[in-house]
């Protein structure tokens, strides 16, 4: 389902994810349809352990419609006539000193929320934007001024607890002469993609300690089983000091051996068995 130019790409990440080298990635590539046709996709997973083994736990999106959005507005000129109002992404044109120069009704829906503030045309970005998250923003603007793209993931905890995640994307917008004017800020709200990668996790957790529960009663049920065994064991030795027939005795011990070993076979099973 990953197109031949980004499979390499992918492995990396996966790579990467099983050896611990890190914990989570969050990346897009061009994946390839049944019929051919190729699409944009993101990935958000995660490295968990379940039952000693390294696993990834992760959703796939299809992006296609945001991306060539977002493409049609890195083309535009300077001052965007039109941001689309249709999507479902926050869009802002930043000027070089991060004064606010368009932007689209998910982004007034975004800082007024967030922030308890209406937009303007002009709007210089430090005069609402969190003192503790502007360092990095900054650093963040700074690469994108030098041509690069940045991506990353934020969090806002809400008033009654929950926590709102969105990805932020940074693109630098050039005009016709290939200068650099200005930043595309680029918002979209992944809450539901992260709550519901914690869900699986929470899930493989719950059936994780499920599974060492039946391998506890495994054992102690096979513990309690082969104490009576044991104890027939103990008793055809006294049966043997007593002169029991030879042949009689022999077919006990067989009988009590067996038992033994499908009791033992019984936990072994039960204890490696993968989920």
């Amino acid at each position: 389902i990953i197109n031949e130019d980004y499979r390499a790409i992918a492995t990396e990440h996966v790579r990467a994810r099983m050896a611990g080298e890190v914990v989570s990635v969050h990346y897009e590539v061009t994946g390839k349809k049944k019929d051919g046709t190729l699409n944009r996709v993101e990935f958000y997973g995660s490295r968990v352990v379940i039952d000693g083994k390294p696993t990834i736990i992760g959703s796939m999106i299809d992006i296609t419609e945001r991306t060539r959005a977002q493409g049609i507005l890195k083309r535009s000129e300077a001052n965007l006539k039109i941001i689309l109002d249709t999507t479902d992404t926050a869009y802002a044109l930043l000027d070089r000193k991060l004064n606010l120069m368009e932007f689209n009704q998910m982004a007034v829906k975004f800082l007024n929320s967030q922030y308890d503030h209406i937009p303007a045309k002009g709007d210089q970005l430090a005069d609402y934007f969190p003192k503790e998250r502007l360092p990095e923003f900054i650093k963040s603007a700074r690469k994108v001024l030098k041509g690069i793209n940045v991506t990353y993931e934020i969090n806002y905890p809400q008033p009654d607890g929950s926590v709102f995640w969105y990805c932020v994307r940074l693109f630098p917008i050039t005009n016709d002469k290939n200068e650099i004017f200005g930043i595309l800020f680029a918002l979209s709200d992944i809450t539901e993609s992260k709550n519901a990668e914690e869900r699986l996790k929470t899930a493989y957790a719950q059936i994780q300690d499920h599974m060492n529960s039946i391998k506890d009663m495994a054992w102690k049920q096979s513990h309690l089983m082969r104490s009576p065994v044991a104890n027939l064991k103990g008793l055809a030795d006294l049966l043997k000091d007593d002169g029991l027939d030879d042949e009689i005795l022999k077919y006990i011990y067989i009988e009590l051996e067996r038992l033994d070993k499908v009791i033992i076979e019984m936990a072994e099973d039960v204890s490696n068995h993968d989920l």
